[in-house]
């Protein structure tokens, strides 16, 4: 920092400022000017003042001053880095042994051992009491051979080119042969060549049999399923389920009561159970062999009869095989009504029970019934397209929705629309009921309409439709659709002849004479009077 000092008039000096010293002494009195003399020695005019002396020179350095307070402290400065870790100390010596401590608390069980090898079986028990009867199971819908241009169903059965099928879902123009459509459930077996036929042998010499001790019986196996040959079909006979029957080559199955009804009519109850093969290409003639030898006359044989399960008031003769507790028994000698197989007097054992098989594996539960589709909740109105595999409604409150929207297209990519254009063939005012539940199993949640009329948009249809009962499906829900048709509408009857006039006479009075055809209202029912009366109603 500089600052220029005027020493005399025209003369500047810039003097460098430093640290400031004390003041210095005060210059020489300058020498009094003389007086003045005048008239009377009057006091004369003051003169001018003189010229401003030089500066004295710097003052010697003041003392040093007393130290001053101290200052506040500083902040705290941020932690510092963690030093290294220093080098693991030498190991003291052992302690010397404590004493023993208390004992502790008994401690968790262990574990359960594996299980011991199985025992021996036991005497068996007494036959328990008949269990409930189960419920019914899944049932194929036999349709007969397979039509091109038919709707099939969940669980419609057909025959095709030699073989069983059955649906796996609604499909139509989809040949048996689509596995992703279709189950095989029975194949036709090729032909077989005829075999060489083979030479006789010679007859060996009858052996000695001794009859071994009879085995513990085993016990009692489930019952199986049967089917009863009843022959040639014939027009005169009733026929019952599980009847089989041969009918021009083929085999059939009855699935219902049936009198008259051909099996090879289309839904007649009847189920193809093997179809007829095609005739084989006719071998040429063998060369006739020598004729041979005549061998010896052989031992007197035995003919055995089936006589199906064994009847307590059945009398059954030497021979005779019948059922009895899940084996087979064949009669020694004639017996007498209720001498049971158990008896090894008059029955010997031909086949034995077989073991019990493991039970299967359990199978998945399937999907539910009926045409999947993805629930859209962006109701609108009008309705717009709600794009493919899925449906919308035009209100999202439920009683209040009359449109429905669904896509040509299901969710699992199959057109419905040919489909969902028949569900307003019937000549009803109400078409059907359309019936939406959740894909979910678990979940039992249900929403109906009723169904008056469909149309037909570019890419989807729409139905005119009433609330009936049920609750809204949740957004992205993968929901099925059932429609189920109302019958059509029947011809308007004949008009029926004039009735007797009838009058009503509100509630029954005793004091009152009733006539033919009065009506009155007694103890919550209505009565008319079938002649005069004064008796109550409950007189007949």
């Amino acid at each position: 920092m500089s600052t220029s000092v005027i020493i005399e008039r025209d003369k500047t000096v810039t003097i460098t400022a430093g640290l400031m010293g004390s003041r210095g002494a005060q210059g020489i009195q300058g020498t009094q000017g003389l007086q003045g003399g005048g008239f009377d020695q009057l006091q004369g005019v003051q003169g001018i003042q003189g010229i401003q002396g030089q500066q004295g020179l710097q003052g010697v350095q003041g003392l040093q001053g007393q130290q001053g307070l101290q200052g506040l402290q500083g902040l705290q400065g941020q932690q510092g880095l963690q030093g290294i870790q220093g080098q693991q100390g030498v190991q003291g010596q052992q302690g010397i042994q404590g004493q023993q401590g208390l004992q502790g608390q008994q401690g968790i069980q262990g574990r359960q051992g594996p299980q011991g090898p199985q025992g021996l079986q036991g005497i068996q028990g007494p036959q328990g009491i008949q269990g409930i009867q189960g419920p019914q199971g899944t049932y194929v819908n036999w349709r007969g051979i397979w039509t091109a241009g038919v709707y099939y169903y969940y669980m419609d059965g057909v025959y095709h080119e030699g073989s069983g099928y059955v649906a796996r879902a609604y499909n139509i123009n989809t040949a048996p042969t689509v596995i992703h459509t279709w189950d095989l459930i029975s194949s036709q077996g090729t032909q077989g060549l005829q075999g060489i036929q083979g030479i006789q042998g010679i007859q060996g010499i009858q052996g000695t049999s001794i009859q071994g001790i009879q085995g513990i019986q085993g016990v009692q196996g489930s019952q199986g399923f049967y089917f009863v040959f009843r022959g040639q079909w014939q027009t005169s006979t009733i026929y019952n389920p599980n009847d089989t029957v041969e009918f021009q080559g083929s085999t059939y199955v009855s699935q219902a009561v049936s009198f008259n009804t051909p099996p090879s009519y289309f839904g007649s109850g009847w189920r193809l159970l093997s179809a007829q093969g095609t005739q084989g290409i006719q071998g040429t003639q063998g060369i006739q062999g020598p004729q041979g030898i005549q061998g010896p006359q052989g031992t007197q044989g035995f003919g055995l009869r089936f006589r199906g399960l064994w009847n307590s008031s059945t009398v059954y003769y030497k021979d005779d095989l019948v059922n009895y507790n899940g084996s087979t028994y064949a009669a020694l000698i004639t017996t007498i009504a209720g001498d049971p197989p158990s008896n090894p007097s008059n029955w010997t054992l031909a086949i034995a029970q077989g073991l019990q098989g493991l039970q299967g594996i359990h199978g998945e539960q399937g999907e539910k019934a009926g045409i999947p589709f993805v629930f859209n909740d962006t109701a609108s109105n009008p309705l717009i397209n709600p794009g493919s595999g899925r449906f919308t409604f035009n209100n999202g409150t439920v009683n209040l929705v009359n449109k429905i929207a669904l896509h040509h297209f299901s969710a699992n990519n199959t057109d419905v629309d040919s489909y969902i254009l028949t569900w307003s063939e019937s000549t009803s005012p109400v078409k059907g009921y359309l019936v939406i539940k959740s894909n979910t199993n678990l979940d039992d949640t249900l929403l109906v309409f009723r169904v008056h009329s469909v149309s037909n948009f570019s890419g989807y249809n729409v139905l005119d439709v009433t609330y009936h009962v049920g609750e809204l499906p949740t957004n992205d829900e993968l929901c099925v659709v059932e429609f189920l048709q109302t019958g059509w509408l029947g011809q308007q009857g004949l008009q029926g002849t004039q009735g007797n006039g009838v009058q009503f006479l509100g509630s029954w009075q005793g004091t009152n004479t009733y006539y033919k055809d009065n009506l009155v209202e007694y103890q919550g029912s209505t009565y008319v009077a079938l002649q005069s009366t004064v008796e109550p109603p409950t007189v007949s």
